[in-house]
């Protein structure tokens, strides 16, 4: 996420869209290795990194989190 805030132009937009850890990834998921992130967890790295005004939405088991890099 620091890369992309890096890279990004004063109060550009970005837009990552997350598998999140719930029942409905876990259960459909159980053999696979991979990790997935809390809610929380993905708000947290994107204000770690730098992001502000975070917008965010969950569908189909995937959260979309539009942010901005302030000025």
């Amino acid at each position: 996420m620091s890369e992309v805030f890096r890279v990004l132009r004063p109060r550009g937009k970005f837009l990552s869209i997350e598998p999140l850890r719930t029942v409905g990834t876990i259960i459909p998921c159980p053999l696979l290795s991979w990790k997935f992130l809390s809610k929380k967890k993905c708000i947290n790295l994107l204000r770690k990194s730098g992001f502000v005004k975070l917008n965010y939405k969950y569908k189909n088991a995937l959260g979309h989190f539009i942010v901005e890099k302030p000025n």
